[in-house]
């Protein structure tokens, strides 16, 4: 008898363990509800800082000794004696969905931001043996975020598409790029995403960029991969964003703000001293927000 029983809790152990794993899969041609399924089950467990935080980071913004700026416009705009001059980010990474909501509270707050797409998340595509395909149900996410007033840039992760995929990183960015313009997405910069394979290659990802970088190639794991072989206007970009002149850089990447105590408070506090005539990069992910 014992033993039946312990079969049967085998089994069930065994079903829940597949349907989980079932849960957390895309196909290869989701819907736009299967995506933010996934996204919401795998990722919205990470936010460690509230909408309402994000509100009062806005309303500082909203004063006047700010001009708020996405990257394109934030890269040409000139240091201002009288103004603290703000090109504020977003790397999307892994949560469209919360980046729409933010980008819509931005809206209501009457400023525009850039939101970096990461062609490597699972909710833009599907990668399997050199091949990928392109979610198109999640276009009009991207498009409505562009139409919230903010700037759409890629989230560089070519060394992934290099390493992992082993697919050729400039036509695989070339076919994003033109992936989003199906949607008539204008695309102007990357900016780099610090990725896996990045950190444990130690190579930065703006690096594929020959604008960038002083070495030809790098190893990994006993292959040699070429660096620099083209150039950031080559691979379709006018600009990359941590190349972009600033004076101060501000981040929340791992939930923790780049500031003396790491907390959004401490931030704040940094933010509303800084002195008028400085060109500031404020970077804020989505996946770290919560209603």
């Amino acid at each position: 008898m014992n033993k039946y029983i312990f079969i049967s809790i085998l089994l069930i152990v065994v079903a829940l363990i597949t349907n989980c794993k079932k849960e957390y899969t895309l196909g290869s041609d989701p819907t736009v509800d299967e995506v933010e399924h996934y996204v919401r089950k795998t990722n919205d467990s990470r936010a460690v800082f509230s909408y309402k935080q994000y509100e009062e980071l806005l309303t500082e913004l909203q004063k006047d000794r700010y001009v708020v700026l996405p990257i394109n416009q934030f890269r040409s705009c000139k240091r201002n004696d009288s103004l603290v001059v703000v090109g504020l980010r977003h790397d999307i990474d892994w949560h469209p969905f919360k980046a729409l909501e933010m980008a819509r509270l931005e809206q209501d707050f009457g400023l525009s931001s850039t939101w970096y797409i990461l062609p490597t998340a699972p909710y833009f595509a599907k990668y399997s043996r050199k091949e990928l395909n392109r979610f198109s149900s999640m276009l009009p996410i991207y498009k409505s975020i562009e139409n919230s007033g903010c700037e759409i840039g890629i989230h560089n992760d070519l060394l992934t598409v290099m390493v992992t995929y082993k697919m050729d990183p400039k036509q695989v960015n070339s076919d994003d790029i033109s992936f989003l313009r199906r949607k008539e997405i204008q695309i102007f910069g990357s900016a780099a995403h610090g990725s896996t394979v990045a950190q444990k290659a130690h190579v930065v990802n703006f690096e594929m960029y020959s604008n960038f970088t002083n070495r030809s190639s790098f190893s990994f794991r006993g292959k040699v991969y070429p660096l620099g072989s083209y150039s950031l206007q080559q691979y379709g970009f006018y600009y990359e964003a941590y190349h972009v002149d600033h004076d101060l850089y501000f981040s929340d990447v791992g939930g923790v703000w780049n500031v003396s105590g790491g907390s959004f408070k401490s931030f704040m506090k940094t933010l509303k001293n800084i002195a008028p005539g400085k060109k500031v990069q404020i970077l804020v992910h989505p996946v770290w927000w919560k209603k």
